[in-house]
């Protein structure tokens, strides 16, 4: 039982002492505000990290995409001699034109028309 009559009044309590804390992003001790800080500094890592990932990608899918179409123009550049033939470059003027229409592409791609 509370022994204690109501008009005595209650004594606080004593704080104990604290530790000084060391400065952290300008923030000493546990504030309020440090979570956000730690919030802002973590976002700020993540884009970071994020940026240079995407960068980093970019580039080595631009890489990997102009290393394929050079190797198309190159077996196309080399190819040309093996559907055209040496003599074609050579000497164009002597090509009589019976070859060349065996030699020139059909105008419609796919051919339909098998007169090509």
């Amino acid at each position: 039982m509370n022994t204690r009559s109501i008009a005595q009044p209650l004594k606080a309590k004593s704080k104990q002492p604290t530790t000084k804390a060391t400065p952290l992003l300008g923030l000493t001790g546990y504030t309020s505000r440090l979570p956000v800080a730690w919030l802002v500094l973590a976002s700020f890592i993540f884009l970071a990290a994020l940026s240079i990932y995407v960068i980093a990608n970019y580039y080595d899918t631009r890489r990997d995409i102009m290393a394929r179409i050079d190797a198309q123009l190159i077996n196309a550049a080399t190819s040309a001699n093996v559907i055209v033939g040496k003599k074609y470059h050579e000497s164009p003027e002597q090509i009589t034109p019976a070859e060349f229409k065996q030699k020139k592409p059909c105008p419609h791609r796919a051919c339909p028309c098998f007169k090509c």
